[in-house]
């Protein structure tokens, strides 16, 4: 299982493309969606469903704070113009 979370999502793209292309590679994932805005992460939750046949996890926060998330993802993904300058600090790990 390949855990995938995609941090400040929006719509989910960038994860739901990745998502795809680990499981035409055999993978099994599980995606978590990241975003400030619900209204657009509805909109990602639709989109999987359309795109994987599964249902993302759907975590509404601002990542500008500490992220307390219930499990380790071994892909972390930020993507697009609303990501913030620094992740630093924030409680991302890179490993």
């Amino acid at each position: 299982m390949v855990r995938v979370i995609d941090v400040c999502s929006g719509t989910g793209l960038a994860g739901i493309a990745l998502s795809r292309i680990l499981r035409g590679g055999g993978f099994e994932v599980k995606l978590t969606l990241v975003d400030l805005r619900l209204s657009s992460l509805e909109k990602g939750r639709k989109f999987a469903m359309q795109e994987l046949g599964v249902e993302p996890g759907i975590v509404v926060a601002d990542v500008t704070q500490p992220l307390s998330l219930p499990e380790v993802h071994d892909i972390a993904l930020l993507w697009g113009f609303t990501t913030p300058i620094s992740i630093h600090g924030y409680g991302l790990k890179c490993l």
